[in-house]
C-alpha cells in the first residue's frame, strides 16, 4: 500500500483534516509568538515554493512549514511532492514488471494504491 498527498486537498467540496488545519503558531525572531501561516524566505531553496497553510496546493513541488516541536517552537520546512490523480498510478505503470494495482482512491488529501507484485518472467 502506498500512500502520498494530493494537490487537490478536496472531495467534493469537503476539505482534509490538513486543509481544515487552521495556521502555525511560530516564535518570531523578537520573541513574540504569532499566529501566521509562516511563509518565511528561504535563501537557499528560493526556487522552491513555500506552502501557505490556508491556501490549496499551488505546486507540485513545494516547502511545507512545520513546527519543530522543541522549545523555541522554530518553524523547518520540509520538501513534499504532491500527486496529481492518477500520477502515483502512472509511476507504478512504468515498473519492470509492473506490479497489479488491486485499488485506487482517495482519502483524506491521500492518494492511495493498493498493489500486488507480479512475478518476474526469466
Amino acid at each position: 500500500m502506498i500512500y502520498v498527498w494530493a494537490k487537490n486537498q478536496r472531495l467534493k467540496e469537503m476539505k482534509s483534516n490538513y486543509a481544515r488545519h487552521q495556521g502555525l503558531k511560530a516564535v518570531r525572531d523578537d520573541g513574540d509568538e504569532k499566529e501566521s501561516v509562516c511563509v518565511f524566505p528561504l535563501l537557499n531553496y528560493s526556487f522552491l515554493p513555500i506552502h501557505d497553510h490556508s491556501e490549496d496546493f499551488r505546486s507540485n513541488d513545494v516547502l511545507v512549514p512545520w513546527l519543530s516541536g522543541d522549545k523555541t517552537n522554530t518553524v523547518e520546512h520540509r520538501f513534499y511532492h504532491v500527486f496529481d490523480r492518477g500520477e502515483l498510478e502512472g509511476l507504478i505503470r512504468e515498473l519492470q514488471p509492473p506490479p497489479r494495482i488491486l485499488e485506487s482512491y482517495y482519502d483524506q488529501g491521500n492518494w492511495c494504491v493498493r498493489l500486488q507484485k507480479q512475478d518476474s518472467v526469466h
